[in-house]
């Protein structure tokens, strides 16, 4: 299943080194990305994984840029009925926010009157 998450970057986390069962090593960074697309208009927080070489997608990214990301959502069963739930991006795109989209006004020193 795939979702689309557009806000804000909030946190950019260590990328981090594990070892997997067969021994493999392979890397994860978190980020968390902000909007208020909740209900009423609060505040929403989504924590975002990255796997291997799709942790590359933050290259470039910062703290505070404005982003819509591509991730697919997924669900791991656990012992005792617990379920676990992860956001995994697979796509980062910037995007401008309300004031970069605005056009910028000529000086008044520039006006043709």
């Amino acid at each position: 299943m795939s979702y689309e998450v557009k806000g804000k970057i909030q946190t950019i986390h260590e990328l981090t080194e594990f070892q997997g069962k067969n021994g493999d090593a392979f890397t994860k960074q978190i980020f968390t990305v902000v909007n208020n697309d909740g209900y009423e208009g609060r505040e929403q927080l989504f924590a975002i994984e990255l796997f291997g070489d799709k942790t590359s997608l933050l290259d470039g990214k910062n703290e505070g840029d404005s982003v819509t990301v591509e991730c697919n959502v997924n669900c791991r069963h656990w012992k005792d009925d617990r379920y676990f739930v992860s956001l995994q991006a697979w796509k980062i795109d910037s995007t401008k926010s309300a004031a970069q989209n605005e056009p910028e006004l000529p000086q008044a020193d520039e006006m043709p009157f």
